[in-house]
């Protein structure tokens, strides 16, 4: 399966859209203009959108891209902490009730959680 680049770029309301070895559009905004490059495509290659795939870039000034990269790397790295807090939340529920004897209710006051908070984290 063939897989095209376009490159969007904010020009005054529009959103500029160029794709390589295809052509240029344009788009209201960035959901357009992934269907605006890809309605390009087809009528300038003839290719169905079921057979290729479409990569779609934004440019943007060096300040806001460094501003973006920062921010995908923190929700990146809080995605990677939630799923270690959840691991030891389970483990923990899980001792707490198995090993320490404590009923989910006391669990959930020695966690800082609800009961239900609990009953989830056994279950998982």
């Amino acid at each position: 399966m063939k897989t095209y680049t376009a490159h969007a770029s904010k020009e005054d309301r529009w959103w500029l859209v160029r794709v390589d070895g295809v052509g240029v559009t344009q788009a209201k905004n960035l959901r357009e203009a992934r269907v605006m490059a890809i309605d390009l495509i087809e009528t300038v290659t003839g290719v169905l959108p079921s057979r290729f795939e479409l990569v779609l870039s934004t440019e943007l000034s060096p300040t806001l891209q460094r501003k973006v990269e920062k921010a995908r790397q923190a929700i990146d790295a809080l995605e990677v902490q939630q799923r270690e807090t959840a691991v030891q939340s389970r483990q923990a529920a899980r001792d707490l009730v198995e090993r320490g004897g404590l009923s989910g209710a006391d669990a959930a006051v020695v966690l800082g959680v609800s009961p239900q908070r609990v009953s989830q984290l056994l279950r998982a």
